[in-house]
Order: structure tokens, then sequence, then C-alpha cells
């Protein structure tokens, strides 16, 4: 949509000015085609330890709106 296509355009302006290691790119089908690797890139860019962190096997399954299923 055209609401999208602007927004990301303003994004994409606003990362031209931050420093490249001030912020992540997540791209979808790489969340969607490896996402334990992306979200291990996440956890290293905010300096959290993956093995450390509440992992989706030890969550209850939950809908993905939050709801309990």
């Amino acid at each position: 949509t055209r609401e999208w296509r602007q927004t990301h355009a303003q994004a994409l302006r606003v990362k031209a000015l931050l420093p490249a290691d001030s912020f992540v790119t997540v791209r979808y089908e790489d969340l969607c085609a490896s996402p334990d690797a992306v979200v291990a890139k996440l956890f290293g860019f905010i300096g959290v330890d993956a093995s450390e962190a509440r992992t989706a096997d030890s969550a209850p399954p939950t809908h993905i709106l939050g709801n309990s299923m």
C-alpha cells in the first residue's frame, strides 16, 4: 500500500543517518527461513546471552495474537 511504501521510505532515510552498529535489519524472509539464527543475531545485538533467554519451547502455547490456545 501507499502508506507502507511511505513508512518504509522514511525508515530508510532515518537508517541512512544512523551509525551502522546502532540498528539491526530483520528481513521477514530471513525470519521465516531461519528464525533461530535471526533471534540469535538480535540477542547478540542487544547483548543478551541467547542460552539464558526464555525459548519458545519453554513458553506455554499461545495464538499469534497472544491468547492462550
